[in-house]
């Protein structure tokens, strides 16, 4: 049995894992902060963090919906598809899931959220 969007769906609503990205992208956007200005894209994941870390609320469902999507973050909480997230589940399920490929999934995916200077 492969992962489906129902376990995608399952996993984004659950309320741990939610907070779980919230750290996630909390600690990379002070990263991103950081960064040296020739970093490219660098003015812009710098302007997402600040809006980020001002109203972490605004983002939070979309970001907790992609990662959700990301094929080694569904892996994790399916068992490798193995096992169906429900409503019962999705605790000990979204517990698999590795803080790294939340912090990766997030990396990978940034960049579809921002806008590519002209």
């Amino acid at each position: 049995m492969a992962a489906t969007f129902n376990d995608m769906n399952q996993l984004r609503l659950d309320q741990t894992f939610q907070g779980r990205v919230r750290a996630a992208i909390i600690s990379l956007c002070l990263t991103a902060s950081g960064e040296a200005w020739t970093v490219p894209f660098h003015r812009e994941r710098q302007q997402f963090a600040v809006n980020f870390l001002n109203n972490p609320d605004n983002y939070i469902q979309n970001f907790c919906s992609s990662i959700a999507c990301n094929s080694a973050v569904i892996a994790d909480a399916t068992q490798g598809g193995t096992v169906a997230i429900t409503g019962s589940n999705v605790a000990a399920q979204q517990a698999l899931v590795t803080d790294a490929h939340i912090s990766a999934a997030f990396v990978a995916q940034l960049d579809a959220f921002l806008k590519e200077p002209a």
